[in-house]
């Protein structure tokens, strides 16, 4: 759940909220609070209540609906809850005895009843009037003076006439239910007038409800859409959210969909109840269902009004609002109240009655919802399908493979209709980054007896591949597709082939080498049967990414059978944008980055151009590690977390972002988020993990692990990688794994194991062009040389590994041997200027931190490389690197020795960074500046 953070904060009444005060501390005087229910007068009441405390007794009490109703009822209870001593010195106050038993020891005796009921109602008010006026100085607050009787009506406008000398007295409000109190406002007293939240406001109450960092605009819209900018109805919709990722969600239909699913507020259902009943005229109920059940502003000609007074009695209640013509709710809330309202016969009857009335002037995906809730299976059949289709043609996937669900999912569809439906939704599904309902609503189909055999393995085919994206199903997955592949021969050769495929993927799970080969032998014999066309790219957009992995020896040949150009045909092209993703994927892994951005770039276009967002983050966060590898870091923070909040259960896009966040944090020195970012990877679940995403998060613990002294877990995640890793003996995986296995075995006395570890890897490398794995196990060979008493060689080999990082444009790596190749000897001051320079410029605090410390040790100067000194508003590099380790957390001390310096000169900079960046807390900042995990 969302859920509230426990903020009492009011946003957005500052002005109203001083004058209220000013006005209570300066009696007489009389507010009237002016607002519609929800409109926050209670939550502006209680903190005018905090205000006064301690200056002088205030109290509040609440005017209730008329039959709750008795005279002077509210009076009556703000006078009994009084604390203090009590003498009115007027004898007319003695009328009020009966009224106040609990003050009748304060008040002068009961004079005898008048005879005459409009004098003893007269005595009354003077009654109160002058116990009111012995209380000293108070202020009372009345809410809800729209529902006041009439003798308390009548006093309040004697009051407000004739202030008495040390009351202050607020009333509040409702306009749109006034009764017998109308008189009361129309007196010339002081009106304050509380507006709906404008989106600004909004946004800072949603933030201030939740402590999340930030929100999109997408979802202040539509929460601005669904609330009307009413306080009560942003707390209640926020708080009754389930994901916390849908506040920085940016597709406006998947967060209309998510508003519109929030439970109604009993408050809004009781509301709706009451009003309806308060109707007059039956015609006016059954215009405000009728409204509700078509759920849009509706023509007048649908609502068949009769009766124009019941229209006007709807507008007066503040139940509809009338524009062109065109009568609607003001809420869509209190519209979905209403519906509820509704049996489940009379709702069938007016959505059927909507559908006649509606055809040819509505989309069609509102006659499908007519259709299917007016049990017009046929029609709701009909609209579905096209709204789908509609939906998948404009680019909303999400929104087709929704009304697929629904279809196939309702038992009142043909068994014949349901299996043709499943094809295409199998197909959208599959390529989609919207697959979790699809699973739940295949694996309902899966056991339907009455499917055939092979529409059966169709979908047992399509749910391996949803699974196999899905953190924590890739053992399902395998499990369902061997089902399908063993029991069936699909009519569709390509779609089995591209379930097929998966089991030659050694990215997923830990299959061998070996088993892949296998595989993907099979895959090639059988693709020579498909045409040329969609289904052949389709099988090698599942096998190509995987044969460069693992050097097979036709992947060459293999990729020229691909198209030269995007072909014609959403789901061909989609097909090709998958290919050039999972290729690009496939060289980014092995460092061949030029070709890797070749293959990227013609795939996101492709992915772009097919409406495919999935593939789209799929590309983008290849895109993203590409960039980490290349050092272009400035923003890659910020870009993670974009596709976290759009693509938050893909398997492939979680873990690789989680990667690339953890790399940035252990090179900023935050130690503690990497270690949570690698985690997140699931490393240490090697069955249910993307391969290369696993063993490049075991590195990286392991470099964690050995920063904090921890060299029993560092060697210990060592060993865990290297299990993996000889199971499934794909070294081109290594790069990022083998040298910190090597340094962890080399600090822990396990040398021989180390040299072990570069053999097998050098080995493995055999055949495979492979420009960054080659070069880790160079700088793995030199750690080796140099933990065996050769640091010539060793300075060597880290040079030459620095070198071949160069070419690829592996600008942190080659930085990190360099540097260690310095280390081997006696570190030149002009090399470690040079280094620092290039860490400070890729965000590298740690890394630059080593520098400045060797540097100082040398006793030489640090100078600046950007020449004059002053950076004005700017942060400087060295401000820049403490913002980045204020955001995530950490304190002054870990600042320190995260960055090698003294801690009075940290505190220096973070007053700078704080000045600078125009917050005035730490706190700020995080919530501001920081980037979160998930």
């Amino acid at each position: 759940m969302v859920g509230r953070s426990g903020s009492s904060e009011l946003i957005g009444r500052d002005a109203e909220l001083a004058a209220l005060t000013t006005a209570a501390k300066w009696a007489p005087s009389v507010v009237v609070v002016e607002g519609e229910a929800g409109v926050g007068k209670s939550r502006l009441v209680a903190e005018l209540l905090v205000a006064l405390r301690g200056d002088h007794w205030a109290a509040v009490r609440h005017c209730t609906p008329p039959k709750d109703q008795f005279p002077f009822g509210v009076i009556v209870d703000l006078l009994c809850a009084y604390p203090y001593g009590l003498d009115p010195h007027d004898p007319v106050a003695g009328v009020l005895r009966p009224y106040l038993p609990e003050l009748a020891d304060r008040l002068p005796p009961e004079p005898a009843p008048c005879g005459d009921a409009v004098e003893e109602r007269r005595r009354v008010r003077a009654a109160m009037r002058a116990v009111l006026s012995a209380l000293g100085r108070v202020t009372l607050v009345v809410e809800d003076v729209q529902w006041a009787d009439r003798e308390t009506a009548a006093l309040l406008r004697s009051l407000t006439l004739s202030p008495l000398p040390n009351l202050a007295l607020v009333l509040t409000f409702r306009p749109e239910e006034l009764v017998d109190g109308r008189s009361v406002f129309a007196l010339g007293a002081p009106r304050l007038v509380l507006e709906r939240l404008d989106p600004q406001r909004t946004r800072e109450m949603v933030l201030a409800m939740t402590g999340a960092p930030a929100v999109s605009d997408e979802f202040v819209a539509a929460l601005g859409v669904e609330t009307q900018g009413l306080p009560f109805l942003i707390e209640e919709f926020v708080g009754s959210l389930a994901d916390p990722s849908v506040l920085t969600d940016t597709d406006p239909a998947a967060l209309r969909r998510e508003l519109a699913a929030a439970p109604v507020p009993p408050w809004v259902q009781s509301a709706a109840a009451d009003r309806l009943s308060g109707l007059s005229a039956a015609a006016g109920r059954a215009i405000a269902r009728t409204s509700a059940v078509i759920g849009r502003a509706a023509p007048a000609t649908v609502l068949s009004p009769t009766d124009t007074a019941a229209l006007d009695e709807l507008c007066e209640k503040g139940l509809v609002f009338e524009r062109a013509g065109q009568y609607d709710y003001r809420y869509p809330v209190m519209r979905r109240a209403v519906y509820a309202t509704l049996t489940g016969p009379e709702r069938a009857q007016l959505h059927r009655q909507a559908l006649r009335a509606l055809v040819g002037s509505a989309p069609v995906i509102e006659l499908a919802r007519h259709a299917k809730l007016g049990g017009a299976v046929e029609d709701w059949l009909r609209y579905g399908e096209r709204a789908a289709r509609e939906a998948w043609e404009s680019g909303d996937e999400a929104l087709g493979m929704a009304l697929l669900c629904e279809l196939i999912a309702d038992p009142r569809l043909p068994h014949g209709d349901v299996a043709r439906l499943i094809t295409p939704l199998c197909r959208e599904a599959v390529d989609s980054d919207r697959h979790q309902k699809v699973i739940a609503v295949l694996e309902r189909v899966l056991a339907d007896p009455r499917l055939t055999e092979n529409t059966r393995a169709e979908v047992a085919t399509s749910l391996g591949l949803l699974m196999v994206r899905t953190p924590g199903s890739l053992v399902r997955s395998g499990s369902r597709l061997r089902s399908a592949l063993n029991a069936h021969a699909a009519a569709d050769e390509g779609w089995m082939l591209r379930g097929l495929a998966v089991f030659g993927m050694p990215y997923l799970g830990v299959q061998s080498i070996e088993e892949c080969g296998q595989w993907q032998a099979e895959v090639a014999e059988r693709l020579s049967r498909l045409p040329l066309g969609t289904a052949r790219t389709t099988v090698l957009a599942s096998t190509l990414h995987a044969q460069l992995t693992i050097g097979y020896p036709d992947a060459e040949t293999a990729i020229a059978l691909l198209p030269d150009r995007p072909p014609r045909g959403r789901d061909h092209l989609r097909q090709f944008a998958r290919a050039m993703c999972n290729l690009g994927d496939a060289c980014g892994w092995l460092g061949d980055t030029a070709r890797a951005r070749r293959f990227l770039d013609r795939g996101l276009d492709a992915a772009r151009a097919a409406s495919a967002p999935y593939l789209v983050s799929v590309g983008e966060s290849t895109s993203i590690r590409l960039d980490w590898m290349n050092g272009a870091w400035t923003g890659l923070a910020e870009r993670v977390q974009a596709i976290l909040n759009t693509d938050p259960q893909a398997l492939a896009v979680v873990s690789e972002l989680r990667l690339v966040r953890g790399w940035l944090a252990l090179a900023r020195g935050d130690t503690e988020l990497a270690e949570r970012c690698f985690l997140g990877t699931r490393m240490s679940e090697p069955d249910n993990a993307v391969a290369p995403v696993a063993l490049a998060a075991t590195g990286g613990m392991i470099v964690a692990r050995l920063e904090r002294g921890d060299i029993r877990a560092a060697v210990g995640y060592a060993d865990q990688g290297m299990a993996v890793l000889r199971r499934q003996r794909v070294w081109a995986w290594a790069a990022d794994l083998v040298p910190q296995v090597v340094e962890a075995y080399v600090v822990g006395d396990r040398v021989d194991d180390a040299a072990r570890a570069v053999d097998e890897m050098a080995a493995g490398l055999v055949g495979i062009r492979a420009p960054f794995p080659s070069a880790a196990v160079t700088a793995a060979r030199a750690e080796v040389a140099l933990a065996t008493g050769s640091p010539d060689q060793a300075r060597e080999l880290f040079d030459d590994a620095a070198t071949r990082c160069r070419s690829p444009g592996l600008r942190y790596h080659a930085a990190r041997w360099a540097e260690r190749a310095e280390l081997c000897g006696t570190p030149s001051v002009e090399s470690m200027r040079l280094l620092l320079g290039r860490y400070e410029a890729l965000g590298a605090a740690k890394a630059a931190a080593r520098c400045r410390r060797l540097i100082r040790v040398s006793g030489a100067a640090i100078t600046s490389r950007r020449g004059r000194r002053g950076y004005g508003d700017r942060l400087s590099p060295r401000e820049a690197d403490v913002a980045e380790l204020l955001a995530s957390g950490q304190t002054n001390r870990e600042i320190a020795a995260t960055m090698c310096l003294a801690k009075r000169t940290v505190e220096d900079h973070v007053a700078k960074v704080l000045r600078k960046l125009d917050v005035d807390s730490r706190a700020a900042l995080i919530r501001h500046h920081s980037v979160p995990l998930d």
